[in-house]
């Protein structure tokens, strides 16, 4: 078995570091563990869901109507938001 011996400073300087990145570690999980404990939808899930065409839920997207996140090149929406905005569709359809 080997000693290393370091200085004070650079200990120090260590554990900081270490500390930034453990929160940087926990920020990701956080943000990773929400991703997953919502339910996420694809477009051809929301537009069968919603009986609309692809261009159509694009148009509710770019108006704000239905939030999504993009991740790469495709879209997801939070199957809580669809259900609103279903239930919105609904609730127009009604009173006209």
């Amino acid at each position: 078995m080997s000693n290393i011996i370091i200085e004070k400073k650079v200990f120090e300087l260590f554990i900081i570091k270490f500390e930034y990145l453990l929160e940087k570690l926990n920020k990701i999980y956080d943000e990773e563990n929400a991703l997953h404990n919502n339910i996420w939808l694809d477009a051809q899930d929301v537009c069968m869901a919603l009986n609309i065409s692809k261009r159509k839920l694009q148009t509710y997207r770019n108006s704000g109507r239905l939030s999504y996140t993009k991740i790469g090149k495709k879209y997801y929406y939070n199957k809580t938001d669809v259900e609103h905005l279903i239930e919105s569709i609904q609730y127009v359809q009604k009173i006209s």
